[in-house]
C-alpha cells in the first residue's frame, strides 16, 4: 500500500510539471541535387497554415545545439507555430555566394508541401554566423520572409541592404558583453540604424531600460508610418555569445505582428475613422494567460496589473453555428461521437481566427455555452415536470420550453461531453492566449424561487464542472459564469407569482450562495461571474445583500456578468434614443449595475449593427426579427450617440469593464475564413453592399479596431482610467486635475507628504490624494494640497532628494508618466532624466529622484481609493506598527449600516477592506 502511495504521488508530481507539447522530426530537403537535414519542431496538435520560424545556427553549431539554447521549441504549441532549424553544410555558412540562401528558400517549398503553412507567415532568425547568412540574403529572400531576426552577429558591409527592392521588418538582438562580435569592434547599433534611416524608416523611438520579461536593455525601433514597416535594435548587457532563450520572447512578439504583404497588426481599413484614438481604459492582456483573480473592483494578474478582457462568446451547438462543422446540417446527431472531433477541430478554427495578430485578430476571452444540444437526452423526463397538449410544464406549472427547459437534462451527458468535448475546447482556448467564460446550458425559466428544482439543478451542474480536473488546473484562466438571463427570482416558498420587487431584497445572494459554497468546497478557486435579474440587468440587490466567498486565503474573486444590447441602459436602438448622451447611458448604467463601483463587471453579451431593409435574421423559434445586418441587437457606431458609441464609453469611463461579442462570427467572417483563410470583419461584404462605410458602424468593425487598439495601441493605457504621457507613448491622455492616490508598486504604500516634514514617503495613512495636472510638452506636476488649500508640488532637490515645494514651474517639478511594466509606471524627472524611487519597501520609506532599473521600487500605480478626514484619522489611531510593512486597501460589496445600526443608501457609500500584507484583514472602514 504504502508503495502504491508512493506511485501515486509520483504520479501526480509528474501531472503538475508543466510539460511543454511539441513534436519533431528530422526532414531532408533537396538542393540543387544535395541532400540537407533540417530539424522541424511543430505543435502537438497540428493544424494547416500555421506560420514557419527558420533558424540558422552558429559556425561550428548545430541544430540541436542551438535548439537547446533559443527554446523556440517550447513554445510552438502554445504560440502555434512550427520552427526549422537549417543544418549547415560542414562549419560554416555561405556567405559569399546563394548556395545556402537556396537552401532557406527550398526549406521555405518543402515546409509548405509537408505541413500547408502559411507562406504569407514565414520568419527567419538567425545566431551568430547564422545571422550573417541572414543579412547576406536579405535582398535574395525579400520576398519569402516576413520579419528578419538575426541575433549576435552581421555584415560589415551595406551592400546586403543596399540591394533590397522593398522595405523589410527587422529586429537585431545583440549583448553588449558579446566578445566575439564586441560592440568596440563591430558597432552593430551603427549598422542596424544605418539599415534603418537608408530605406525610409522615418519615425524614431528609443526607449531606455526597456525590459521583455527575459532580459533589460536599450530598444530602438525605426518605422515608416505610411507603410507600417518597422526595424527594431534591442542590446543589453548581460549574455555573451551565445544561443539564448532572452531573445525569444522580443523576437516572437516582433515577428509574428507581419505578413508578407503588409504589417497584420496595422491599424485595419477604415480605422481612420472616429475610433483611432486609443480612450482611457486598461490595456488588454493579448496571446499570453498569466493568472487573473478579483482585486477591489478590477481583475489583476499577478504582478498587481489591472486588465479588461474583450473576445467572443460560442457554444457548440450545430444550430447556432448554422451546421458549420456538422456538415451543412444545422441539428446533428449529438450522439454520434465522431462529431465532438468535428466539432473540436472547428473551435480550432474559430480560435485560429479571432485571437491572431498575423491577420488583425486580438480577442483575447472566449464565452463558452454549455450547451442542451448535447446535455439532453429525449429519453428523459425531470421530476415535477408535466405535459399536457404537447406542452411542458414546470414544477410551480409555469409554461417552459427551449432553452429555458430543464425538462431531459441528462447528468451523465454533461460528465461525458465536460471530459471529450467542452474542457479539450477550453484548454485549446487557453492554448491559443483565450481566456474562458464557462457558461451553464440554457436559460433561467420565466419564474424561479430559492430552493426550488432550477435552483437544485444548478447547483448540480456547477458542481460537477468546478470539480472536473480541467477546472482545477486552471483557475486563473478559467472562470464560471453561474446563470444565463434569470428575470425573476422570488423568496423561497414564493407560490403567487404577482410582481415583486427583488432590488432591495436578498434573493440573489439567497439562490446562488449555496451554489458558491458548494464550488468553493470542491476546491475550484477561480473567478465567479453573477448575473442580475431582468436578463442581466439589473444588480441593485446585491448592494444591499452579497454573497460571500469561502477561499481559504479570505480573498474575495466574484464579479458580475451582465448583458447589454441596444434600447437597454438608455442606449440608442434605431433612432430611438439617439440623442441620449453617453453621459447620460454612463449615469443609467450605473443605476442599474451600481457593483460596477466596487467589483469587476464583464458584459457576456452585447452586439449591433445598423438596420438593413434586405436583412434580418429568425430566432430560435423561427421568427423572423430585428431587420439588420445579422446581429440580435439594432444599432449602429459611427453616428453621433448611437449605440456602439455609448457602449464604448460606458466601457472605457469605467475602466473595469470586460466583454464578449454574442458570437465569433459577429467578430469574424467565418463562412470565409473556413472557405479560403481570409479574416475580415463579420458582414463587411453585406454592409458595403447596403451603403455603409466598410463595416465600423456595427460591433464587427468597430471592434476589429477597438481590439487591436486594447492589444497594441499607440498609447499605452494606465490603470483606473490614465493613459502613459511622455515621449515614450505620442500623448498623454490624462484629465485634467484629476484627483488620486499615487501607490508604490512594490510596496503598495500610498505616496504623499510625512507628518512633519515636507520630504515624499511612502505611508498607507500620513498620505493624501494628490492631483496629476497636465503641464505641457509631456510632463505632469505631482500636486499635494495642504489643509488650508496651499498647493504643494513633488520637486527634486540637490542630486537626489525629493521634496514637496511651492514653484510647479522649474524643470526640477515636470515629470513623465511612462514606462509599462504590467500596468505599472515610472516618474522620470525632466530636471535629471532619472526616475523616482525608493530604497526599501518599509513604512515611512522616503522617496529619491535619482534612480535607474527596472526594479519594482521605481515604478508606481494610479488608485481611485479616497478617504475622508475622519477615515485617515481612525487609521492614525489604529495601531498597525507590527507586520503591516505592505497595506491595501480594497473596495468590496456590501450591506451598509450607519452607527445606529440602520440601513443606508449604499450608492453614496463604500466599504474598504484594509488587509496586511499576510491576507489578514486590519480594519473595516465606511467611506
Amino acid at each position: 500500500m504504502k508503495y502504491l502511495k508512493l506511485l501515486l504521488s509520483l504520479a501526480v508530481m509528474l501531472v503538475s510539471i508543466p510539460i511543454s507539447a511539441y513534436k519533431s522530426e528530422n526532414i531532408t530537403v533537396n538542393v540543387n541535387g544535395q541532400n540537407r537535414s533540417v530539424l522541424v519542431y511543430k505543435p502537438d496538435n497540428m493544424s494547416a497554415n500555421l506560420p514557419l520560424m527558420v533558424v540558422t545556427h552558429g559556425m561550428n553549431q548545430n541544430p540541436e545545439y542551438q535548439s537547446e539554447g533559443d527554446l523556440f521549441r517550447d513554445i510552438v504549441d502554445s504560440e502555434r507555430f512550427i520552427v526549422a532549424y537549417l543544418r549547415s553544410n560542414g562549419a560554416a555558412w555561405d556567405i559569399g555566394g546563394t548556395g545556402d540562401a537556396n537552401f532557406v528558400r527550398s526549406s521555405i517549398d518543402k515546409m509548405s508541401q509537408l505541413y500547408q503553412i502559411d507562406t504569407n507567415r514565414v520568419y527567419w532568425s538567425g545566431f551568430s554566423m547564422g545571422s550573417m547568412l541572414l543579412y547576406h540574403s536579405l535582398a535574395l529572400l525579400e520576398d519569402k520572409i516576413a520579419a528578419f531576426a538575426p541575433t549576435s552577429g552581421y555584415m560589415s558591409t551595406e551592400q546586403q541592404w543596399k540591394n533590397l527592392k522593398g522595405q523589410i521588418n527587422l529586429i537585431h538582438c545583440h549583448s553588449l558583453s558579446d566578445g566575439v562580435f564586441p560592440i568596440a569592434q563591430y558597432n552593430f547599433i551603427n549598422y542596424v540604424t544605418g539599415l534603418a534611416m537608408s530605406n525610409g524608416y522615418t519615425k524614431y523611438q528609443k526607449i531606455e531600460n526597456y525590459s521583455n520579461q527575459s532580459a533589460t536593455g536599450t530598444k530602438e525601433v525605426w518605422t515608416d508610418e505610411n507603410t507600417g514597416k518597422t526595424v527594431a535594435l534591442f542590446y543589453y548587457q548581460e549574455g555573451g555569445h551565445w544561443p539564448t532563450v532572452r531573445n525569444r520572447k522580443e523576437i516572437w512578439d516582433f515577428c509574428k505582428r507581419f505578413t508578407l504583404n503588409g504589417q497584420s497588426s496595422a491599424q485595419p481599413a477604415g480605422a481612420q475613422q472616429a475610433h483611432s484614438n486609443l480612450p482611457a481604459g486598461v490595456k488588454s492582456y493579448f496571446g499570453t494567460t498569466p493568472d487573473l483573480k478579483v482585486d477591489g473592483k478590477n481583475l489583476v494578474d499577478p504582478n498587481g496589473r489591472a486588465v479588461t478582457l474583450h473576445g467572443v462568446m460560442d457554444t457548440p451547438s450545430a444550430w447556432f453555428n448554422s451546421g458549420r462543422w456538422s456538415g451543412g446540417i444545422p441539428w446533428a446527431d449529438y450522439n454520434d461521437d465522431a462529431n465532438i472531433y468535428k466539432c473540436r477541430a472547428y473551435f480550432t478554427k474559430i480560435f485560429e481566427a479571432i485571437a491572431n495578430p498575423a491577420k488583425g485578430t486580438y480577442a483575447n476571452v472566449f464565452r463558452l455555452h454549455l450547451d442542451p444540444c448535447w446535455l439532453n437526452d429525449n429519453n428523459i423526463r425531470a421530476n415535477g415536470f408535466s405535459e399536457w397538449n404537447g406542452k411542458v410544464y414546470d414544477p410551480h406549472g409555469n409554461e417552459v420550453g427551449g432553452e429555458a427547459s430543464i425538462y431531459h437534462f441528462s447528468e451523465t451527458k454533461l460528465r461525458k461531453y465536460l471530459d471529450a468535448l467542452y474542457m479539450p475546447i477550453a484548454e485549446d482556448a487557453i492554448a491559443h492566449g483565450l481566456y474562458v467564460v464557462i457558461r451553464p446550458p440554457g436559460v433561467f425559466p420565466a419564474t424561479v424561487v430559492v430552493g426550488d428544482y432550477y435552483n437544485d439543478y444548478l447547483y448540480k451542474v456547477w458542481d460537477i464542472v468546478s470539480n472536473h480536473p480541467i477546472a482545477k488546473k486552471y483557475p486563473g484562466q478559467i472562470s464560471l459564469e453561474l446563470g444565463n438571463e434569470p428575470v425573476a427570482v422570488y423568496p423561497r416558498g414564493t407560490t403567487n407569482f404577482a410582481w415583486f420587487d427583488n432590488s432591495t431584497s436578498s434573493v440573489l445572494r439567497d439562490f446562488f450562495q449555496p451554489i458558491i459554497n458548494k464550488i468553493r468546497t470542491n476546491g475550484y478557486k477561480g473567478i465567479l461571474w453573477l448575473p442580475g435579474t431582468g436578463w442581466q440587468a439589473n444588480y441593485t440587490s446585491y448592494m444591499w445583500s452579497h454573497p460571500t466567498d469561502n477561499l481559504p486565503d479570505g480573498s474575495y474573486n466574484i464579479g458580475y456578468a451582465v448583458h447589454f444590447y441596444p434600447g437597454w441602459y438608455s442606449t440608442a436602438s434605431n433612432d430611438a434614443n439617439a440623442t441620449r448622451t453617453p453621459q447620460q447611458v454612463l449615469a443609467q448604467f450605473k443605476a442599474q449595475v451600481p457593483v460596477v463601483d466596487y467589483c469587476p463587471v464583464i458584459i457576456t453579451e452585447v452586439d449591433w449593427s445598423p438596420k438593413d431593409g434586405n436583412s434580418g435574421h429568425y430566432d430560435e423559434h423561427g421568427n423572423w426579427v430585428t431587420s439588420n445586418m445579422g446581429t440580435w441587437g439594432t444599432g449602429s457606431t459611427s453616428e453621433k450617440s448611437r449605440f456602439g458609441d455609448q457602449f464604448k464609453y460606458v466601457a472605457d469611463q469605467l475602466g473595469n469593464v470586460s466583454w464578449t461579442l454574442q458570437g465569433s462570427d459577429l467578430y469574424v467572417d467565418i463562412e470565409k475564413y473556413l472557405a479560403n483563410g481570409t479574416v475580415q470583419p463579420a458582414f463587411l461584404d453585406k454592409m458595403r453592399r447596403a451603403g455603409y462605410a466598410d463595416a465600423y458602424q456595427a460591433c464587427s468593425g468597430s471592434c476589429f479596431q477597438w481590439y487591436y487598439e486594447y492589444a497594441c495601441g499607440d498609447k499605452v493605457p494606465m490603470p483606473y482610467g490614465f493613459n502613459s504621457g511622455g515621449s515614450s507613448s505620442g500623448g498623454t491622455g490624462l484629465a485634467p486635475d484629476k484627483e488620486c492616490y499615487l501607490v508604490h508598486a512594490a510596496s503598495k504604500l500610498i505616496v504623499g507628504k510625512g507628518p512633519n516634514e515636507t520630504a515624499a514617503i511612502t505611508n498607507p495613512w500620513f498620505c493624501r490624494p494628490v492631483t496629476i495636472r497636465d503641464c505641457g510638452g509631456g510632463y505632469f506636476n505631482i500636486v499635494y494640497r495642504e489643509d488650508n488649500g496651499t498647493e504643494k508640488f513633488m520637486t527634486l532637490e540637490g542630486p537626489w532628494n525629493t521634496f514637496f515645494r511651492l514653484d510647479p514651474t522649474t524643470d526640477n517639478a515636470k515629470y513623465t508618466i511612462e514606462g509599462n511594466q504590467y500596468g505599472n509606471f515610472q516618474l522620470k524627472c525632466k530636471a535629471n532624466g532619472l526616475l523616482v524611487g525608493s530604497d526599501s519597501n518599509n513604512l515611512d520609506a522616503p522617496l529619491y529622484s535619482d534612480k535607474r532599473g527596472t526594479d519594482s521600487k521605481y515604478f508606481f500605480f494610479f488608485s481611485d481609493v479616497k478617504f475622508n478626514a475622519k477615515e485617515r484619522s481612525a487609521l492614525d489611531e489604529e495601531d498597525l506598527s507590527t507586520g503591516v510593512e505592505n497595506i491595501t486597501i480594497s473596495p468590496v460589496a456590501a450591506e451598509h449600516f450607519n452607527a445606529a445600526g440602520q440601513r443606508i443608501s449604499p450608492d453614496t457609500r463604500g466599504l474598504h477592506i484594509i488587509r496586511r500584507s499576510d491576507g489578514t484583514t486590519v480594519k473595516t472602514i465606511m467611506r
